[in-house]
């Protein structure tokens, strides 16, 4: 969108020079550092200011190179630069939605594995011995810590 927007608004500020225009001077001082360094709903605010300022001169502008395609490939660049702005907006929201999900479906699976499963494998306590310490064995998280030495002495400082 930059690459479309900074020769329009240059162009708009050299016509503002031209006409001695200083409220126009002003509102078309712009350099694509500045709109790089403000947030994107700030940018949008932005161009469409400028996109409005252009169509107000757009005849005076017509010694300067600007025509209405240019001013409607701007609207477009603005178009498709609001809907990636929107679609990375859902895209935080989509994957928060995805994180609840998932931690109720972990909730869902850890009730039906303690309310229904462990208690039907009580039934294989004294029929099946070797299958019931090998699920109960399975289902046993262990706890692997931070896979140091062994070493838990606290190391002392140097003295000064």
């Amino acid at each position: 969108m930059l690459d479309v927007l900074i020769p329009l608004v240059n162009s708009l500020h050299a016509y503002a020079n031209h006409a001695n225009n200083e409220e126009l001077k002003v509102k078309s001082k712009v350099t694509r550092s500045n709109l790089k360094g403000i947030r994107d709903n700030k940018l949008i605010t932005k161009t469409l200011m400028i996109r409005d300022l252009l169509n107000e001169n757009l005849t005076a502008l017509a010694d300067y190179a600007i025509t209405p395609a240019k001013l409607s490939n701007l609207d477009g660049k603005m178009s498709a630069y609001q809907n990636a702005i929107g679609f990375k907006d859902t895209g935080f929201a989509t994957k928060s939605a995805a994180r609840i999900s998932l931690s109720q479906l972990f909730e869902d699976t850890d009730n039906i594995l303690k309310n229904e499963i462990d208690t039907l494998v009580e039934n294989f306590k004294m029929s099946n011995k070797t299958f019931y310490d090998q699920y109960w064995s399975a289902r046993t998280i262990k706890d692997l810590g931070l896979g140091h030495d062994g070493d838990n002495t606290t190391p002392t400082p140097p003295e000064p």
